[in-house]
């Protein structure tokens, strides 16, 4: 069975996780998705010369457990 490949952002900005939203909301302009736990921790083990350049506040997650809950995200548009 071939798994579908799941379309996105690639985060040209910071150079952390690709982003999937998952539902928009017109009225605020705002993008919202999450990020497994594993899949974060994943990225961190796979790339620890990226995750050294990331901003302070994204390598925090570095830190989570994989049994935590998703990580939430919201972009907001311009």
């Amino acid at each position: 069975m071939k798994e579908a490949k799941i379309s996105g952002f690639k985060n040209d900005i910071d150079g952390f996780m690709q982003f999937c939203p998952l539902s928009v909301n017109n009225n605020t302009k705002e993008l919202v998705g999450s990020l497994r736990s594993k899949e974060i921790l994943e990225w961190f083990e796979q790339n620890p010369d990226l995750a050294k350049k990331i901003p302070p506040d994204l390598r925090c997650f570095e830190n989570i457990s994989y049994a935590d809950n998703p990580i939430v995200v919201i972009a907001k548009s311009r």
